[in-house]
């Protein structure tokens, strides 16, 4: 007796191979979203802006680089993130 796999994200039908990386990069991606949150909540006491994040891929997972109007607030970021 032969079984015939089918694969999906959501309702979208795709190839194991999608799916095992899909698999893989889900946890990743959670993470970042929810650095991303934190970082949205924080905003400049003196400018009123937010910081921006950036993701660079690595070998074991990904790097972070923080932007913001000033040193005040990536220190807040930075600290929040502790």
């Amino acid at each position: 007796m032969k079984i015939k796999m089918e694969y999906k994200i959501g309702h979208r039908k795709v190839s194991q191979r999608e799916w095992e990386r899909h698999l893989t990069q889900a946890p990743l991606e959670a993470a970042k979203d929810a650095i991303r949150q934190q970082v949205r909540r924080i905003r400049c006491p003196r400018h009123g802006t937010t910081a921006t994040v950036t993701f660079t891929k690595t070998a074991r997972g990904f790097n972070t680089q923080l932007r913001g109007c000033c040193d005040e607030l990536i220190g807040l970021v930075n600290r929040s993130r502790r």
